[in-house]
């Protein structure tokens, strides 16, 4: 399409998976369809479109942090353009901070379009951010002896109850689960994260009745803020691992 974008219109999404992730790109060049609502009660003029299919049942907050102009940010159900149904939709998170932010609770198997427009037709560089990691009850699904996952946490929270990770209250933290394959030593890093993390892990079932297991502020204070744990395993038990910025930091 032109403008380098080919989900300018709403047949043609760009189509994002997975609990959470981001993408870039521009609304540079873009326009609204005929029959087009007004997302988040703006009139906007230049919207992109991205689909998105709950893998799980929970609650789901969806972003346009890191965009560098006035957001507007709905999500809907339906198949067609003009047989939409409103789900969620912002236009600024405070008056501050003009990206948009919307927290809704995604039905599995359900099918979310997701409109990130202009205010008044505002142009520039997007940055689409999704994320169901946000409460422990959500937490996302790791598995096998190694591997890597992506994902961020902006516009997360803590929760009532949840511990100060690493000893530090944070407030910006995702949660992952991990039920150990064989017993043993293991390491989780947050290697690669561009802010400065908290880690920590858990055993316990709900986020009020935690026992730590380990936390991580940096991994080598001050050269290295990432995290890093390592821990003695033992096969077939559940930890909760917790990934939280300092000071609320998020990337």
């Amino acid at each position: 399409g032109s403008g380098g974008f080919g989900n300018n219109n709403f047949a043609n999404p760009r189509v994002v998976t997975g609990s959470s992730g981001s993408v870039t790109g521009s609304n540079v060049g873009a326009n609204k369809e005929a029959g087009e609502p007004a997302h988040a009660g703006n009139s906007g003029g230049a919207s992109l479109w991205y689909q998105w299919q709950a893998p799980a049942s929970g609650s789901m907050t969806l972003t346009t942090a890191g965009s560098n102009f006035d957001t507007l940010l709905a999500v809907y159900t339906g198949s067609t353009l003009n047989g939409l149904t409103a789900v969620a939709s912002n236009d600024d998170v405070t008056s501050f901070d003009r990206s948009s932010k919307v927290t809704f609770n995604a039905v599995a198997g359900t099918t979310y379009r997701i409109a990130v427009d202009g205010f008044n037709g505002a142009t520039g560089n997007i940055a689409f951010n999704w994320n169901g990691n946000n409460f422990f009850a959500d937490a996302e699904a790791l598995s096998g002896g190694s591997g890597e996952v992506n994902g961020n946490n902006f516009g997360t929270t803590k929760e009532a109850g949840e511990p100060a990770h690493a000893g530090f209250f944070g407030g910006s933290s995702v949660w992952y689960r991990w039920q150990a394959p064989a017993s043993g030593a293991v390491t989780f890093s947050t290697m690669g994260s561009n802010f400065d993390t908290l880690l920590a892990v858990y055993t316990g079932g709900g986020v009020g009745a935690l026992a730590t297991v380990v936390g991580n502020d940096d991994e080598a204070h001050p050269t290295v803020l990432t995290s890093k744990v390592t821990f003695n395993a033992a096969a077939g038990t559940t930890y909760r691992i917790a990934v939280d910025g300092y000071d609320a930091a998020a990337g």
